[in-house]
């Protein structure tokens, strides 16, 4: 007897036998090997404004070594360089540029950098004059006792210039990178990625995604095993990358995830893409964790050298507040607060910080990123 359900039945299991012996499509991906990608012969990359803004910190750097130095430095050239007054920094810089850092800064916080280089030019006086920091006064430190290196603190033991320029590193460049430029709204699969834009030789979707990768501050060729004599070359976010390789490998997995998504948003791959971008989330949160797991090393294995602990505390503290910046954060603000109390106590000063507090943030921290197996390491 004909019975037309058996039939269809075995029509069914037939086509997914067959559908099951076909081999996938093949996506053909053009990965570079270096940061480089072009069309119609020409270049289609553009970060020139991240690339600027590297530089100005850069040179802002340089009046901050001076107030570590002892000498008088002003806290209105700071302000002018840090909002790019008049395209020059108020005459600070040695080039022009319509950038700056301020506008980029995490909204919450421009009002306290200003607040901290304006305190840092009236420190400066104080740092001229010679004076020795205490618990509850401004003054210099010296890091290994050594003349040559000192450091210009506030009343907490909190160095100026360490707070500014790891501050930036978080609450500029981490931020921009993940919250803004690896945003749905700048590179989610919604946004122009085919329209050429005026003038330019790239869609909305790959610019912004550029734009993300200028803030890392590396070289096109940047990758793990990186040459000490190009240490130079890896920048502020770059160098951390650079400095955490040897434990973390993370020079190539970032480098790869942001060449591996350029060539997706090229070839409309957006699950790709989308795969890329997590990685980078991932570690780049890691290389903040991880270098403050470094420093937190430091500050204990330089108990007795004030200078160089509170050094490295100051650097601590900044790559643990510069966790929240990240959208995906894997710590709360609470969390963060508490972490930033156990380094130093409940009014963040770093006169009172315990071994005890210290091996708390580190385990915490190692804990939360998948750290132990290298945390003395770092």
């Amino acid at each position: 007897m004909y019975r037309p359900q058996i039939f269809i039945l075995v029509l069914l299991i037939s086509a997914f036998m067959i559908a099951c012996d076909e081999d996938p499509v093949a996506i053909d991906l053009q990965v570079p090997a270096t940061y480089s990608f072009e069309r119609n012969g020409q270049s289609s990359v553009s970060y020139d404004g991240q690339t600027e803004r590297i530089e100005q910190l850069t040179q802002i750097r340089s009046v901050l070594n001076d107030a570590n130095s002892g000498n008088q430095v002003s806290g209105q050239d700071l302000l002018d360089m840090y909002a790019n007054k008049d395209g020059n920094g108020g005459g600070n810089f040695d080039f022009t540029s319509t950038k700056q850092l301020k506008d980029k800064t995490f909204l919450g916080d421009q009002a306290a950098f200003d607040q901290l280089l304006t305190d840092l030019g009236n420190a400066s006086i104080i740092g001229a004059n010679g004076d020795t920091a205490v618990d509850g006064s401004i003054g210099l430190l010296w890091r290994g006792n050594d003349p040559s290196r000192s450091i210009l603190v506030d009343e907490k033991g909190h160095e100026f210039s360490q707070i500014f320029q790891k501050g930036m590193m978080g609450a500029v460049i981490y931020y921009q990178i993940l919250s803004t430029y690896m945003s749905d709204a700048r590179v989610g699969d919604n946004v122009d990625n085919t329209t050429i834009e005026d003038g330019s030789n790239y869609t909305t979707m790959e610019h912004h995604w550029d734009e993300a990768f200028g803030y890392l501050g590396v070289p096109v060729d940047f990758s793990s095993n990186w040459p000490s004599d190009r240490n130079g070359e890896a920048k502020f976010v770059g160098s951390y990358i650079r400095e955490r390789d040897n434990i973390l490998g993370s020079g190539d997995i970032i480098m790869n995830a942001f060449k591996k998504g350029r060539a997706a948003i090229v070839a409309n791959e957006y699950d790709i893409k989308n795969q890329q971008r997590d990685i980078i989330y991932t570690e780049l949160e890691k290389i903040f964790a991880a270098s403050a797991i470094h420093y937190i090393n430091a500050v204990l294995a330089a108990s007795s050298d004030e200078g160089e602990r509170f050094h490295t505390l100051s650097e601590c503290y900044a790559f643990i507040k510069g966790l929240q910046y990240s959208p995906r954060a894997t710590l709360s603000i609470s969390e963060i607060t508490q972490l930033l109390k156990d380094i130093s106590d409940d009014n963040f000063n770093f006169w009172n910080a315990s071994v005890i507090g210290l091996n708390n943030a580190k385990t915490t921290l190692s804990t939360a990123f998948g750290l132990d197996n290298v945390k003395d390491d770092l």
